[in-house]
């Protein structure tokens, strides 16, 4: 998937509900570890998560009551969302896929949450409160189309 795609969530919530793992290289047969930590969440399968730091536009954007907070942004990789984008090719009516399945229950057990995506040219331009539901067709619609997409930031309530 060609997008910035991530969660925002509190510290505390990552310490508790991600795993961390140090990513390694192979060359040949020896496998070297590359100094980068890597988050889990045992429910998202074939699904890294990488901290980042916040922006100030980022955090100017998310309800005032949590911007002092100890936010990180966790960047989303692995081959679920290419997986994700190709399941959403066919038609996906009145289904669900593992990975919003995943997705669901990683956010249902976050005290706070907002979910980024920025599209190829980092384009951010729609900010929205949604539930659950909401947020997964708001997802669709922009994964089926990053291309078309301004991007999002959904606070989840």
């Amino acid at each position: 998937m060609n997008a910035n795609f991530g969660i925002i969530l509190r510290k505390a919530d990552r310490e508790n509900l991600l795993s961390s793992v140090m990513e390694t290289r192979t060359w040949g047969d020896e496998v070297v570890e590359t100094g980068v930590i890597k988050y889990k969440f045992s429910g998202l399968e074939n699904i890294s998560f990488q901290l980042y730091p916040l922006t100030e536009f980022v955090l100017n954007n998310l309800p005032e009551n949590i911007r002092n907070e100890s936010l990180e942004y966790a960047w989303m990789d692995g081959s679920a969302l290419d997986s994700y984008e190709e399941w959403l090719r066919g038609d996906v009516t009145n289904q669900s896929s593992g990975f919003e399945q995943g997705i669901k229950s990683l956010l249902q057990s976050l005290s706070f949450c907002a979910v980024m995506f920025a599209a190829e040219g980092e384009r951010l331009q729609q900010f929205v409160h949604v539930d659950e539901e909401g947020f997964i067709s708001l997802l669709r619609k922009n994964v089926q189309d990053v291309f078309a997409s301004n991007g999002f930031l959904a606070v989840l309530s």
